[in-house]
C-alpha cells in the first residue's frame, strides 16, 4: 500500500515570527536581560494571556545578529512526525539543513527518539549558532512530541539557543534544566510593564501623561500589558482621568472594555466580520473569503491589523494575521452564543477551504466543529493514506479519537483504517475497539480510500487480526481477492492477505503462487511496504523447500526495498529482519546474523495478540535463529511472546505446535548468562524510553503500568547488560543498535 508518502503541507506563517508595530513598546530591558543569558541552553517566558509574550520574543528575534528560527505551535503538532517537519522548515529558512536525514523524518513507524537524533543529524554543525523559538508551546500535550522535543534540545550543537514560550511551564526537562543552570526563566512579574513603558506605550497611541497619571496606570492595572493598552484607549475616548477607567489584571471587566474599546468605534459591518472569522486560528484573506462567501477580505484584515494592535499580521508570504488571544476568546464567546446555527455553517465552509488547500488535517477538524461528521470521515478517509505512510499516523489516531462510537458505526471504513494504524502501533486495547466496531458494521457505499468496498477493507484486516482462526482468514482473504481487480491499489495486501491464509493453513503452493503475484502487483504499484512483506514471506517458503539461493535473491530485494523506503522501524519489516537473520546464519555470518537480529528485536514490541498469526510466525522464525546460535536466553525471550500471544489467541493453526516443538528444543540447551537478547517485549519498551531521562512514575505514565513494574524491568535490563547505571544501560543498548530504532 505504500506509494509514495508525502510531507505534511507547511502553513508558511507559523515559520515566521509576526511583524512589529510602531505603537509596540519596546521592552529593552528584558530583551537586554535574554540577550545576557547566553549560557542558557533554554529560556522559557511562561505567563497568562496578555503580557506580550509573544511580541517580547519578536522584539528579540529582531535585535538579534545570529540567525532565528521561529516556530508557532498549534494542536495539530501533537504528532511528532508534523512537529519535527516543522521545525525543519524553521530551521532550514535560516540555517540549511540536510535534506537526507529530514526525508527519513516521515518514515512509517519511526520511534520519536529516533526522528529527535535523525533530525539533529541534518542540522549544520558549522556556521553561526542559531537561536530556535517555539512560540505556544503549552498546546503540546503528547508525550511523544515532548519527549522528543526534549531529546533534541538537549541534543542540539553547542551554543544554540532555545526559546519556548506558552501560558504554563511546558512538560518539558524544566526541573532538570533548572538544576543543572542550563534554563533561565521569565515569568508573570518580569513582564509587566513598569511606569516608563506604560508612558511609552500610551506615547505611541498618542497620549501624553503625566508622571503620576502613568504612575497610576501602572499600579492600578497591575502592569498587565493588555490592561494597559485597553486603558489607554478608554482614557482617549473619554478624554478622563487615568484612575476611573484602568481595568485590573485578570478583572472581570475585561469583556466590557473589549466591547467599548476596541469594537465601539468600529463599523457594524467590521465588527461582523471579526465576529465571524473569530473562530480561525489564523487568517488569510482567501479563507475569509471563502467562509463568508464574500470578498474584499484582505483589506479588511489589513485596516483591522494597522489600526488595533489585537490584530497581529505575521509573517511569511501568503499574507497571514491572527487575532490576539482575549480578543479572539471574546469574539467567539459572543458569537456562538447568540449565533449557533450560522456558526456550524461558518466552520464547513472553513473545513472545506483547508481540504482544497492540502491541509486535510484543520479541514477534519473544522467539518467536525460544524457538527459534519459525514463530510470530516469522507476527509480523513482521503487523507488517511497520505497521512498513515508518511508517518503520521499519530495525527490519524487523533483526528479519529474526534469520532464518537455512532460516528465510527456510520463509517465503518474509517474505523478499518484506524484499526490497522493501532495495530502497526502495538496498540492491544485500541484495535480491539476498533475491530469490534468493524466487525458489527454494515456499508454498502464505496469507501474513500480506494478499496473496493467496506466487506473487502474489513477481509483484508480481519486476516491480520486472526480472531477467529484459520479458516475464517481463508474465507476473509477470498473475499479480498474477488473484491480488489487488478488495477486496485489494495490489490497487492488482498494478494498477501491471501497468502497468510494459506500459510496459517499448510497451503505453501497456493501461498507460493500468490505472493509471486503479490510482488509483481506491488512493484508495479510502487507499493513498497507490501513489495518488501511479500518477498520475506516468499523468502521463507522458499527456505522451507530448502532453496536458499532463491531466499538470498528475495532477502536482498527486500532490504533493498527497506533501506530505499525507510522501512527500517516500520511494523512489517520485522519478517523481512527474521528472514534474513536465517539467511545469513545459513552462509555462516554471525556478524550479519548478529545485527539483524538486533534490528528486530527494537520492533519485537510491536508483535502482539493483535496480528496474532504475523506475530507468532515472525517470532518463531527468531527463535530458530536463536536456537541455531545457542542462545538460550534469546530463544526463551522470543518464544515465550509467542506463548503469550498463543494463550491469548489460541486458534492459530500449525505455527502453535511449531512454537511447541521449539520450547521443547530449549529444554536440552544448556542455560547461559543472561543478556541484551534476552530482553522480554515489556523490558524493551522500558528500555526505549531510558534515554528521555524520564523518572520511573514518567514512564509509568507514558505505558499505562505501574511505577515498580517499571523498576523491576529497568533493573532486569541492567542485570542484563551488566551495568548499574542508566546512563550505561543507554550506552550499551545505543552501541547495539538497541536505541532510536537505528543500527549502531
Amino acid at each position: 500500500m505504500l506509494a509514495h508518502p508525502t510531507a505534511p503541507a507547511i502553513i508558511d506563517a507559523k515559520i515566521h515570527p509576526p511583524r512589529g508595530r510602531s505603537e509596540e513598546v519596546t521592552r529593552s530591558r528584558l530583551i537586554r536581560d535574554l540577550t545576557d543569558a547566553r549560557d542558557a541552553r533554554v529560556i522559557s517566558i511562561a505567563a497568562p494571556p496578555g503580557y506580550g509574550k509573544t511580541t517580547l520574543l519578536a522584539q528579540w528575534t529582531r535585535a538579534k545578529t545570529r540567525p532565528v528560527a521561529w516556530l508557532t505551535i498549534d494542536a495539530a503538532d501533537n504528532d511528532v512526525v508534523s512537529l519535527f517537519s516543522y521545525l525543519a522548515a524553521a530551521v532550514d529558512r535560516v540555517a540549511p539543513v540536510d535534506p537526507g536525514p529530514v526525508r527519513k523524518l516521515a518514515s512509517p513507524g519511526l520511534p520519536p527518539y529516533a526522528i529527535a537524533r535523525l533530525f539533529l543529524t541534518a542540522l549544520p554543525r558549522s556556521g553561526e549558532d542559531v537561536l530556535v523559538v517555539l512560540d505556544d508551546v503549552h498546546l503540546l500535550t503528547d508525550y511523544s512530541c515532548l519527549d522528543a522535543l526534549g531529546a533534541w534540545i538537549d541534543g542540539l550543537p553547542e551554543g544554540w539557543q532555545v526559546a519556548i514560550a506558552g501560558r504554563v511551564q511546558p512538560n518539558l526537562r524544566i526541573g532538570r534544566w533548572r538544576s543543572s543552570g542550563a534554563l533561565d526563566e521569565v515569568g508573570t512579574e518580569d513582564l509587566t510593564l513598569d511606569r516608563q513603558e506604560c508612558d511609552s506605550m500610551a506615547r505611541s497611541l498618542g497620549l501624553h501623561l503625566s508622571e503620576e497619571e502613568s504612575r497610576h496606570l501602572a499600579m492600578r492595572s497591575e502592569g498587565w500589558p493588555a490592561g494597559v493598552y485597553l486603558a489607554i484607549l478608554a482614557i482617549k475616548r473619554s478624554r478622563t482621568e487615568p484612575r476611573s477607567v484602568v481595568p485590573a489584571s485578570g478583572e472581570p471587566y475585561l469583556a466590557d472594555y473589549i466591547r467599548s474599546e476596541v469594537l465601539g468605534g468600529l463599523d457594524p459591518d467590521v465588527i461582523s466580520f471579526l465576529g465571524r472569522t473569530a473562530f480561525l486560528e489564523r487568517l488569510t484573506p482567501s479563507l475569509c473569503d471563502a467562509v463568508l462567501e464574500t470578498d474584499g477580505s484582505g483589506e479588511k484584515l489589513e485596516a483591522l491589523a494597522t489600526a488595533n494592535s489585537l490584530v497581529v499580521r505575521l509573517g511569511g508570504s501568503r499574507g497571514w494575521y491572527r487575532y490576539h488571544t482575549l480578543l479572539r476568546e471574546h469574539l467567539q464567546s459572543d458569537f456562538e452564543r447568540d449565533n449557533p446555527a450560522l456558526t456550524h455553517d461558518l466552520h464547513r465552509r472553513a473545513g472545506i477551504w483547508y481540504a482544497e488547500h492540502g491541509l486535510p488535517e484543520q479541514g477534519v477538524v473544522e467539518l467536525l466543529a460544524a457538527g459534519d461528521d459525514d463530510h470530516a470521515a469522507k476527509l480523513l478517509g482521503s487523507a488517511a493514506w497520505d497521512l498513515f505512510y508518511s508517518g503520521r499516523a499519530g495525527t490519524v489516531r487523533s483526528l479519529g479519537d474526534r469520532f464518537d462510537e455512532a460516528a465510527l458505526a456510520r463509517h465503518p471504513w474509517l474505523a478499518t483504517w484506524l484499526c490497522w494504524s493501532a495495530l502497526f502501533a502495538g496498540q492491544i486495547g485500541r484495535v480491539a475497539r476498533m475491530a469490534d466496531i468493524v466487525d458489527g458494521a454494515a456499508f454498502s457505499g464505496v469507501p474513500p480510500d480506494g478499496s473496493a468496498s467496506f466487506e473487502s477493507g474489513r477481509a483484508m484486516l480481519s486476516v491480520y487480526l486472526a480472531r477467529h482462526g484459520p479458516d475464517r482468514m481463508r474465507a476473509d482473504a477470498d473475499v479480498a481477492i474477488s473484491a480488489e481487480p487488478s488495477w486496485s491499489p489494495w490489490r497487492s495486501l488482498a494478494l498477501t492477505s491471501s497468502a497468510i491464509a494459506s500459510m496459517a493453513l499448510d497451503d505453501d503452493a497456493r501461498a507460493e503462487a500468490e505472493l509471486r503475484e503479490a510482488v509483481d502487483v506491488a512493484h508495479a504499484a510502487s507499493a513498497s511496504d507490501e513489495e518488501q512483506g511479500a518477498l520475506a514471506l516468499l523468502a521463507l517458503l522458499m527456505i522451507g523447500k530448502g532453496d536458499w539461493g532463491r531466499a538470498t535473491s528475495m532477502t536482498d530485494r527486500a532490504n533493498k526495498i527497506m533501506r530505499a523506503s525507510n522501512l527500517e522501524s516500520y511494523f512489517t519489516t520485522v519478517i523481512t529482519h527474521a528472514a534474513s537473520a536465517r539467511v545469513a546464519l545459513h552462509r555462516g555470518d554471525i556478524a550479519a546474523t548478529s545485527a539483524i537480529l538486533g534490528q528486530a528485536q527494537v520492533l519485537r514490541p510491536l508483535l502482539t495478540s493483535a496480528s496474532a498469526w504475523f506475530s507468532v510466525r515472525c517470532l518463531l522464525e527468531l527463535g530458530r535463529v536463536y536456537v541455531a546460535m545457542s542462545d538460550r536466553d534469546g530463544a526463551r525471550a522470543v518464544l515465550a511472546q509467542a506463548e503469550d500471544i498463543v494463550r491469548k489467541r489460541p486458534l492459530l493453526g500449525p505455527v502453535v505446535a511449531e512454537v511447541r516443538g521449539l520450547q521443547e528444543q530449549l529444554r536440552d540447551m544448556p542455560a547461559a548468562f543472561g543478556g541484551s537478547s534476552g530482553l522480554t517485549a515489556s523490558e524493551l519498551r522500558v528500555l526505549a524510553f531510558l534515554p528521555f531521562h524520564l523518572s520511573y512514575r514518567e514512564i509509568a505514565d507514558r505505558l499505562g503500568v505501574k511505577e515498580s513494574t517499571v523498576k523491576t524491568h529497568t533493573i532486569a535490563i541492567y542485570g542484563k547488560f551488566g551495568v548499574s547505571t542508566r546512563g550505561d544501560a543507554i550506552e550499551v543498548a545505543s552501541s547495539i543498535g538497541l536505541i532510536a530504532g537505528i543500527p549502531a
